[in-house]
């Protein structure tokens, strides 16, 4: 049998090529970015563009997984966390940075060399790498990548860019260098997912198309102290349990958080309803989050529901406790406090209580009046007396929109 720990040259080549353009290429660029845009006032910069940010994002040239690094729910954005993408959609849509012949999205004649063309030249190559999809390079396409994108590189980055291509170009990878075959091991297991995927095909594909939804109304979602709350506690807890009444936003902070989670920490969201899907669905290899919607009932506590979990206590545990497993609960006010719940305090000891320590504030709530009725939003009266706020405010858009 052939040793699996042996590293190809081929092999070598790509991974030299992907540390170029994704780990020393964003360093070279960011120092372009951090010249346009202080990263001290970055904060303010990005407030001021807002308008024009929230115009990209609706236009799809800003996906989600960037909007979240722009306003991320753990303190302030930080240009570190920008890939390229979007650091040269800054630097295209609000820099006077000259545009290349061809664009941003095409790579540039060899003769053509100013910033722009090195931008684009760069995230041209990163995107090709990224899409490619075997871990093979042959060496002649290696030197003429290579060269391309380490001189872009060292022309917008200096000389300490300089020394850091030099460093990877030259390294000495032994046959089974721990670093390199890491990277193949990952490279490897993004490109056989849908073969090892614990979920059935069809489900998964059901779940997709139902994470696509969430996703689409999350365009919308107004970050809030809830929010905030929730993906800090679930960094270190296994489980959490939102809940509040009806039309409160449980659910759509749920949603938030765990494509949050899936766009920044490698989660993969499953949507269950019962613990028997999460003994069945959970992968040994894989972050997951679950995430369930009207916990044991959404009018009133339902029996079998609570009698289910309490069948899988110990799994449930055990699975929380041993495995990259994390589990996001929706359920409403009246149900939550049904003395029923008393029996699952291993499920509900971190809490968030949207109508109560987390009711949104006259801030939060402004903010989202202004999000689903830009203009209407100064007409609605006395806005801390409606429980469903969010709820209401989405309905009055969907009812305006038929008129």
């Amino acid at each position: 049998m052939a040793n699996s720990s042996i590293v190809s040259t081929e092999e070598e080549n790509f991974v030299r090529i992907f540390m170029l353009t994704n780990e020393i290429s964003p360093k070279a660029i960011r120092k372009v970015f951090n010249r346009e845009f202080n990263p001290n006032q970055l904060q303010q910069q990005l407030n001021v563009l807002y308008s024009k940010i929230m115009k990209l994002r609706n236009q799809h040239i800003i996906n989600q997984s960037q909007y979240d690094m722009l306003y991320p729910l753990g303190g302030g954005p930080k240009s570190e966390t920008f890939d390229i993408s979007l650091m040269v959609t800054f630097l295209r849509h609000f820099t006077k940075i000259s545009r290349p012949k061809k664009g941003f999205d095409q790579l540039p004649d060899k003769a053509d060399t100013k910033e722009g063309d090195d931008l684009a030249r760069i995230k041209f190559y990163r995107n090709q790498i990224a899409h490619k999809s075997e871990t093979k390079m042959s060496t002649t396409q290696f030197s003429e990548v290579w060269s391309t994108v380490a001189a872009a590189a060292v022309r917008i980055g200096g000389s300490d860019i300089a020394q850091e291509c030099n460093s990877l170009r030259f390294a000495v990878f032994a046959s089974a260098h721990h670093e390199i075959l890491l990277q193949l091991k990952l490279f490897r297991s993004q490109l056989t997912e849908i073969k090892m995927e614990s979920i059935p095909q069809n489900i998964r594909r059901l779940h997709l198309i139902e994470i696509d939804k969430w996703r689409k109304e999350d365009e919308n979602y107004v970050e809030i102290e809830a929010s905030r709350y929730v993906y800090e506690c679930i960094q270190s807890n296994p489980c959490m349990i939102i809940v509040g009444v009806s039309g409160a936003g449980k659910t759509a902070t749920a949603h938030h958080v765990a494509l949050y989670m899936q766009n920044h920490l490698d989660y993969v969201i499953v949507p269950i309803k019962s613990p028997s899907e999460l003994e069945k669905y959970f992968s040994i290899s894989k972050k997951q989050v679950f995430l369930v919607d009207d916990f044991c009932g959404r009018y009133t506590v339902i029996q079998n529901d609570i009698n289910e979990w309490l069948k899988y206590m110990e799994s449930t545990k055990s699975i929380l406790k041993e495995f990259s497993v994390k589990l996001i609960l929706t359920c409403r006010l009246q149900v939550f406090r049904e003395s029923q719940f008393k029996h699952l305090t291993f499920l509900t000891q971190c809490l968030c209580n949207m109508s109560a320590e987390f009711v949104l504030s006259e801030e939060e709530r402004k903010s989202i009046a202004k999000m689903y009725l830009p203009s209407e939003a100064d007409k609605i009266p006395a806005m801390g007396c409606y429980d469903a706020f969010p709820l209401m405010c989405n309905l009055i858009r969907k009812i305006s929109s038929y008129f």
